[in-house]
């Protein structure tokens, strides 16, 4: 099997400089050695791929919304160890919901002030497998949805002679754990107006980093299967899984 592979991937603008600020961020915190390599390899590789644009234009509100989204990230799960899920929990999960809006603004200023559409990069496979199984997620839950796009990546993963990986169980996981991540993020959605601290609105706040975390699991099994080059790379403290939580299936068992 070739080491250290990539495939060449299509990014907006402002999706370049959010991944940038986000891999700075990761160079500067990570501590265990070969995540932060992977990082770095990343970062500079992305560099050089913005570099070739010639485009000149600030990452500092972008850094900044990722340093705040770090910390608060660090407080829900710091959260789930202790088993602390009061109003701090909460305010810290609406916060994470705010922040993530204002980098998607963030985000789509940057794409409106430069003249250039889309950047090519080199992606890691896992991030390649996890935007097929979107895809397929997404085609799957709107019937009107004209979207093919996971079938030209996949075409192109092909193209490349990387193995099939898409009729294997752990890609059906990867493409379960994006399908309950839509889930869990519509019933967050339901609750963020709601003051009131139900046991049910708790329940979908913890579950939203419950299943992107077992996701990120399962983007990196992928990557050092598939002997990619770059990969996701996560710095929380680990934490053990609720006593009710199922995963398998991604959900708290009683629901």
């Amino acid at each position: 099997m070739t080491a250290d592979r990539s495939l060449p991937a299509y990014l907006s603008p402002g999706a370049v400089l959010d991944r940038l600020a986000i891999l700075e961020l990761k160079r500067e915190r990570v501590r265990d050695s070969e995540a932060r390599r992977v990082a770095e390899r990343e970062l500079a590789s992305l560099s050089v791929a913005w570099a070739s644009t010639g485009v000149s234009t600030d990452v500092g509100p972008l850094l900044t919304i990722n340093r705040e989204l770090w910390a608060l990230e660090n407080e829900v799960r710091r959260c789930e160890r202790e088993k602390r899920f009061d109003e701090s929990f909460v305010d810290a999960v609406r916060r994470i919901q705010r922040l993530n809006g204002e980098r998607a603004d963030a985000r789509a200023t940057v794409n409106a002030g430069v003249p250039i559409e889309l950047v090519e990069v080199e992606a890691g496979l896992d991030s390649y497998a996890d935007q097929i199984a979107i895809g397929q997620v997404r085609a799957a839950r709107s019937a009107a949805s004209s979207d093919i796009g996971w079938e030209t990546l996949r075409d192109i993963w092909f193209s490349y002679g990387i193995e099939d990986v898409f009729s294997s169980a752990h890609f059906g996981q990867l493409r379960h754990a994006n399908g309950q991540l839509w889930t869990v993020k519509d019933e967050v959605e339901r609750f963020l107006s709601d003051d009131a601290l139900s046991p049910a609105a708790i329940a979908a706040y913890r579950s939203i980093y419950l299943v992107n975390d077992a996701r990120c699991r399962l983007k990196r099994a992928l990557a050092v299967d598939l002997s990619s080059a770059f990969y996701e790379v996560k710095s929380y403290t680990p934490y053990e899984p609720p006593a009710d939580w199922d995963s398998a299936q991604l959900r708290f068992s009683a629901s």
